[in-house]
This record gives C-alpha cells, structure tokens and sequence, in this order.
C-alpha cells in the first residue's frame, strides 16, 4: 500500500525559531559598541561559521547614533537560507528617544520600519512591498536606549554589581522591551581569534526568551568579547573578530541543520494523515519540557515525573476561554497579517467565492485556495509576510500558516498561528520523525454558540482533512508586533532535547 506524501511542510518553523531568537540573544552585544568604534563578530552554529554582526556608535548634530547589523546563512542541502537584520537608533545624549529604523529580511522582499516615540507610547509604522502598516506600541516601565543602556551597564560593571539587570529597546525583528540580566561574574581566560585574552565571565537571561541561559564573557568595561548559548541542541558561538575575517566567510562553509532538530518517536504512526484521535508522553534530556497549551483539539497535563502527556482529539475541541475569543488582537491588522492589503483582499474574494455564508466552510476554502495557491515550496525563504506570500506565491509551512491567517481575519474570523510538530512517515532522507512545523488555528462558532479554536493546516491537500492528531502545538502567536518571538520561544526551548512515546494514535 502506498502511504500519502508528508505535508509540504516540516522545514521552516525550525529555521524560523533559530533566526529571530538568534537576533533577540545577540541583542545585547549589538548594544554594547564603545563611541567611535566598529565592532565585529563572527557567528559560529554547531561548530561552523554561519554569519556575522557588526555595531557601532557615534555622535554627531545632538544625537547618539548606535548601528547594528547581522547576517546569518544556512543551508538546507544545496539551498541557502538567509536571515539579515540592520538597525539605526537615534537618542539625544541624555538617552531621550528620537527614532529607530530598522530592516528585516526573512523571505524574498525586505519589511522596513521606523519607529517614533512620544511619552510611554512608540508608533510603529512597517513597509513592504508599498504596503505600509502603522501600530502604536504601549512602553511599560523604565527603559533604556541602546547608547544609555551601554552607558548604565559600564558604570554598573565599574562598580562590580552583580547581578546586573538593564531593560532596552530591540527592534531587528519586531519592535519589544527586552529585560536582560547578567549574574556570577568570575574572571576568565578565553581565546579570541588564537590569542589568550582576559576576560569576565557571566551567565545571562533575557525575557525574550524565557528560561534560556546565555555564557558570556566580556572585556574589562562589560563589552562582550564571546556569547554562547545552546538553541534546539544546537550550540551557537558569537566570537568578538576582525571585520575582514567576519565578511570573509565562503558559502560552502554554511552549515546544514534541519535534520539534526528532527523527533524520533518511539514508534512509527501507521496512515498518519488519517488519525484523528491520539496520546504522546514528551520528555526532554534534561530536565523538564515546557507544558504545551491546553488549546482546542489538545490537552495537556503534567505528570508526578515531570513528563507531558498531550491527547488530541480532532473530532471534539474544548470551548475557547472567554478571554480568548474576545481578543481583538486575532482580528488585528500587523506588519506579519496586513488585513487591509488589496491583494489579499482579492485573493480573499476568490478563495471564498463559492463558499456560501457558513463560516466554516468560508475557512475550510480559504485553507484549500491557500494549499492550491503558493505553488514554489521554497527552502530559502525563512519567514515572509503575508503580503510577499501573496505577490510571489513562495513559501512553505509558515508562509502557508501565515496567508491563511491574512485571509482569515480579512473576512472577519479570528485567527493565529500554532508552532509545534508534525509527523511525517519520510522526509529529507529520514524516516517516521516529527519535524517542527506551523500552522493555523480558527476561531469558528458551531450550532451550539460556542466558539472554539480548529486547527487548520494549509500545506495539507485540498479536498482532505484540515488537520490530523499527529499535529503537536507547543506555542501560539497573533502574529502581532513584537508577539513573533513568544510563538518561538516555546520551540527554542524544547528542540534537540525531546523524546515523544506514542500512546496511542487512531
């Protein structure tokens, strides 16, 4: 009997977790460029080099001017995926806020945003592709622009503080306040570029990403000199460098690492597109994994070991909490979902155009027109907008979850994105894995009038199941400004590290 292919999937959402947790974890270095000074680094993934950063700072007209740019390369077999991001952020010398503006490239077409500060209030405004999108973003708390957060921590580290906590702006994917805290300073010895260099060494955490631990060594003023930190069991260095040596890395040293994130579960699933009812117990190498939510079709308990046993039960999600369906932000308009884009609207209108008033069957359209709609399943794009998926047609697994979610909220549904795992019988030369994958959730209300979250996965074929048991969430995400990191946080934290034991899958 011939098995049905995997889903055009099980690719990026991996990639897409590393790249943007790769540019909040190196955040703080791009903060850290003394006055007048270029620094550069050089970005090594499970021992090769894959990228590098540069930051500088200098002053000029009244203004403290920080850049910072990065660039981190990949390959998936022959196929390079790229990940760039570049910032300019203005302040006057006593740390007042003028403007950011930064540039982020995950797909084929750069998305552009400047942002403008009044008071508490930071407004947000994202181009791409002519398409412009404006958010206001609410500041809580005290906070630092990049040169004042420099300047806080040099004197912090003069006066031997430990630990040492600064909040700051970053803006390389999505505008945030981040919390970064530095502890168990210690001195040390480390190798930069072959020559021994004193050094102090310190762990750190940051709240973009919580429960990770950064090793940082750094110079005798708080610079960092060297970052390491492990991601989805995969060891990432930032080493300080020569700006020649940063640049001069060859396509052919990129590293390939998609595999190496794949779950081997205890035992395959037979006819796996097809099983609409299951149980898995996840554990982790160390430690504890993270609880999964408890959202629609899943549920999940912690158990007295520490394990996680997750049951799905497609035919029967629960009811979506009240908080959750009154939520604008799954309706809101972002930079990730522009709903008031053109284009989308008219692919919404022939998605749907024979779809009748049911709102299911609105959503299950929009899901088959998106599946028949992006026809190049690229591997170099890492995470596009809506709007891009819908010009170039490009894309896999995120990029499907995403336009789907576009035309979902452009027709008045709810909508957001899972990140979690799917199981595939074969795939990229490996056999009955789970791989890290992306899709969409609905927020749909049946005959009884009770709204309730569906899964809907459009890299699955028209004219088949929306969905099957073997879809594992482990985050969700409105996609809104700043919210891209918290749907990537829960993958960082789990990958390279789980073990899934099949209960049962029917």
């Amino acid at each position: 009997m011939t098995r049905p292919p995997p889903p055009r999937s099980v690719r990026h959402a991996w990639l897409t977790a590393l790249i943007v947790l790769a540019a909040v974890l190196l955040g703080p270095a791009r903060a850290a460029a003394p006055p007048d000074r270029e620094r550069w680094y050089v970005i090594e993934l499970a021992g090769q080099p894959a990228g590098w950063m540069m930051s500088s700072q200098g002053e000029s007209e009244g203004a403290i001017t920080s850049v910072s740019r990065m660039r981190i390369e990949m390959r998936r077999g022959a196929t390079a995926v790229v990940m760039e991001t570049s910032s300019t952020a203005r302040e006057k010398p006593d740390g007042t806020p003028i403007a950011i503006e930064s540039e982020m490239k995950f797909g084929t077409a750069p998305v552009r945003q400047r942002i403008t500060f009044e008071g508490d209030k930071a407004t947000v405004v994202s181009s791409q592709g002519g398409q412009d999108v404006s958010q206001d973003v609410a500041l809580k708390g005290d906070w630092l622009m990049p040169a004042a957060a420099e300047r806080f921590v040099r004197a912090r580290v003069a006066e031997k503080a430990d630990p040492i906590t600064v909040r700051t702006v970053d803006a390389s994917t999505g505008f945030q306040v981040i919390e970064v805290t530095r502890r168990g300073f210690e001195p040390a010895r480390i190798e930069i570029d072959g020559k021994p260099t004193d050094a102090v060494k310190s762990r750190s955490t940051t709240s973009a990403v919580p429960g990770l631990e950064t090793t940082e060594y750094s110079d005798a003023e708080g610079i960092p000199l060297r970052v390491e930190t492990t991601m989805m069991g995969i060891k990432m260095v930032m080493s300080a460098t020569t700006r020649e040596r940063a640049l001069g890395l060859r396509a052919g040293e990129m590293p390939e690492l998609m595999v190496r994130t794949f779950v081997k579960p205890d035992r395959a699933i037979g006819h796996a597109r097809r099983t609409t009812r299951a149980s898995y117990l996840l554990s982790a190498d160390e430690g504890q994994p993270p609880l999964p939510p408890t959202l629609g079709a899943q549920a999940a308990e912690r158990l007295a070991d520490g394990a996680v046993r997750v049951r799905i039960d497609v035919g029967a999600p629960a009811p979506a909490g009240a908080d959750e369906a009154a939520d604008e932000a799954f309706l809101a308009s972002s930079p990730a979902v522009n709903t008031g884009d053109e284009e989308l609207r008219r692919l919404l209108g022939l998605a749907i155009r024979d779809a009748g008033d049911d709102r299911a069957a609105r959503a299950e359209a929009a899901r088959a027109f998106v599946s028949r709609y992006i026809r190049k399943k690229s591997l170099s794009v890492g995470f596009a907008t809506a709007s891009e998926v819908a010009r170039t047609r490009e894309g896999d697994c995120t990029e499907h979850a995403v336009l789907l979610a576009a035309l979902l909220r452009a027709d008045g549904t709810p909508a957001r994105v899972a990140s979690g795992l799917i199981y595939a019988d074969q795939f990229a030369g490996e056999r009955e894995i789970f791989g890290y994958h992306m899709w969409t959730q609905a927020l749909l209300t049946g005959a009884d009038g009770v709204p309730r979250w569906f899964d809907l996965d459009a890299t699955l074929p028209p004219g088949g199941p929306a969905t099957d048991a073997t879809h594992i969430a482990l985050s969700v995400s409105s996609l809104g400004e700043g919210h891209m990191q918290e749907s990537f946080a829960g993958l960082a934290a789990i990958m390279g590290q789980l073990r899934i034991i099949v209960e049962r899958a029917e």
